[in-house]
């Protein structure tokens, strides 16, 4: 579930991650909440979210980031068809947030609409459970394995 938030120790706001635990459930959902925390933690710069915080699968799981206000890709896309140079400039946009992120070493995996806000600062990309850092373990490859 999320949860928009503030905390007065952030100059942001924040949004709240939780993910549903289900004893007996799908394993993948626990390992993609824990890569998402790992990766968010590692990214900075204008097309990720700040990390601010997060907690214990233990205890109280959750990851708390910045809230990105803008208009995701996925409404604007209900709202077609729109002006050539204005599919031009998201598409280069959306090109600049990905040469970010693999400059960092991550690849998103899970890119879609649903996964992009487009804001002041450009495209901010979101949903980090599928994603992959060169120099940390793929937890989710193997738990397939």
């Amino acid at each position: 579930t999320l949860w928009r938030a503030r905390n007065p120790n952030f100059d942001f706001p924040l949004l709240l991650k939780m993910p549903f635990l289900d004893p007996g459930g799908d394993v993948s959902v626990i390992l993609g909440f824990e890569a998402e925390e790992l990766i968010l933690k590692r990214l900075s710069g204008p097309h990720v979210p700040r990390f601010a915080a997060s907690g214990s699968l233990a205890k109280v799981p959750y990851i708390a980031m910045e809230f990105v206000a803008g208009i995701g890709l996925a409404e604007l896309t209900n709202r077609a068809p729109q002006p050539p140079d204005e599919v031009t400039r998201i598409g280069a946009e959306i090109a600049k947030a990905l040469a970010a992120l693999h400059r960092q070493k991550v690849v998103h995996l899970d890119l879609k609409p649903e996964n992009i806000i487009l804001a002041e600062r450009g495209a901010v990309l979101l949903d980090f459970g599928l994603a992959r850092h060169a120099e940390l373990p793929d937890l989710l490859g193997e738990e397939s394995s």
